[in-house]
């Protein structure tokens, strides 16, 4: 089933980002992305998950506290790291 809320940016920024640090402030010490575990038979290609991701994060607000959490094994691939690198977690992101 698709799930538009699912990396889309604005809604991410509006609904908790941007509350959240206005509430929390500096006490906010991380936010985690958890993805679910996706079976063979509903999961997008890596490629797909590559883009999806980059795009995602080039639209949010840059912040060192992001966290990735992918539970599909076939998710932790060279390019899903190589974008994980540009993005988060990397001083000055």
């Amino acid at each position: 089933m698709k799930n538009d809320a699912n990396l889309n940016p604005e809604n991410f920024t509006k609904q908790f980002y941007q509350p959240a640090v206005e509430i929390i402030g500096l006490c906010l010490n991380g936010i985690i992305f958890e993805q679910e575990y996706h079976p063979k038979n509903d999961r997008a290609p890596p490629t797909k998950l590559v883009q999806d991701l980059d795009e995602f994060l080039i639209k949010i607000s840059r912040d060192s506290r992001y966290h990735i959490e992918l539970r599909t094994e076939v998710y932790l691939s060279d390019p899903v790291f190589k974008v994980l690198k540009r993005h988060v977690g990397l001083p000055g992101r």
